[in-house]
């Protein structure tokens, strides 16, 4: 597992933007089931993936009222991603998490979004 999760909130002129690191801002060496981040008071969500070598990442989302433990995946996000990109999420949910499963190098999952307001 991740040590962490890293984010920073930044705010300006209009809506504050966060920027998250789903695996710290080392990346990840090992496989991880990831860590449930609530992020229903955000919204034009994108996610950074990069450093893919032969290694998959997954996106999961959920909407329960609680958080649903870092062990259970819930509903995934779209396809397996398994090549370096830029992923939109378009729609609303109130929790995410990014999975990750190792074969090689340093992987990062970067998530950009702005509050909404």
């Amino acid at each position: 597992m991740a040590t962490n999760i890293t984010a920073h909130i930044k705010t300006g002129v209009g809506r504050g933007r966060a920027e998250v690191y789903f695996f710290g801002n080392e990346g990840l060496v090992a496989s991880d089931d990831g860590y449930w981040l609530e992020v229903g008071a955000l919204e034009e969500k994108t996610i950074h993936v990069y450093g893919i070598s032969g290694d998959t990442v997954k996106i999961f989302g959920s909407n329960k009222a609680a958080n649903p433990g870092n062990a259970n995946d819930e509903i995934q996000i779209g396809g397996d991603i398994t090549a370096d990109g830029l992923f939109e999420i378009s729609f609303p949910y109130k929790w995410m998490k990014v999975g990750f499963t190792y074969s090689a190098g340093t992987v990062y999952a970067i998530m950009h979004a702005k509050f909404k307001g």
